[in-house]
């Protein structure tokens, strides 16, 4: 061959349509069994829409309230003590006291944070 043959020789390929594998969407058309597909919040959520679809009910309700408001469980923080006396009757900080879910202050001894539970 040439070398002027060379310079004009065209290689072709065939075009090859190939379908992505993976997606970045998620679809998802009704609720399963654990509760993905729809959001629980009932209100204003800093939770992404995507994310508050796919994730199961059960973690859209573990998450507190001022992140992701879906009508209160009794064991999320309430911003309120539970102690007796409006706190007094603990020796943990009232700060805390008002952070900690309900189920934690219940838990904690009467010695240390009085609810008056027995």
């Amino acid at each position: 061959m040439s070398s002027a043959a060379l310079k004009f020789r065209i290689f072709t390929r065939p075009i090859v349509r190939s379908t992505p594998i993976f997606r970045n969407t998620i679809r998802m058309s009704s609720t399963n069994e654990y509760g993905q597909g729809k959001s629980h919040a009932q209100g204003d959520s800093a939770v992404p829409g995507k994310v508050q679809e796919a994730a199961p009910s059960g973690l859209e309700e573990a998450l507190p309230d001022s992140v992701h408001p879906t009508g209160g469980k009794a064991d999320q923080s309430t911003s309120k003590t539970h102690a007796k006396d409006g706190g007094d009757a603990s020796i943990v900080p009232k700060k805390i006291q008002e952070i900690l879910p309900e189920s934690v202050e219940r838990a904690v001894p009467n010695a240390i944070h009085d609810t008056g539970d027995k």
